[in-house]
């Protein structure tokens, strides 16, 4: 299925947060989504993949605890977060100021 991110959709609240980050995107039908923070310079902090059966037609949530991988907190700053669906890929800006 040809499943689109619009990128006006896809967003993360509160920005700036301190240290959560709720990350909503929508989908016309049940996708794989894979989601991933990276740091200012592209570098990989923190992954979630996700099958067409864990995401449905309609407003997708997911939350950011402002963690790498290892459960470690990252520090201050500008995080890339990057969504990537079967034909798109959306990229968008989360600050963390604790």
């Amino acid at each position: 299925m040809f499943v689109t991110l619009a990128e006006n959709e896809v967003y993360s609240y509160p920005n700036p947060n301190a240290g959560e980050a709720n990350i909503r995107f929508p989908l016309a039908a049940p996708a794989e989504i894979h989601i991933e923070i990276q740091d200012i310079n592209g570098k990989h902090v923190w992954s979630k993949a996700f099958s067409a059966a864990e995401t449905f037609r309609g407003i997708n949530r997911v939350t950011w605890y402002g963690v790498n991988d290892l459960g470690q907190q990252v520090g201050n700053g500008i995080y890339l977060l990057v969504i990537s669906a079967e034909n798109k890929t959306v990229k968008k800006k989360i600050a963390i100021i604790r």
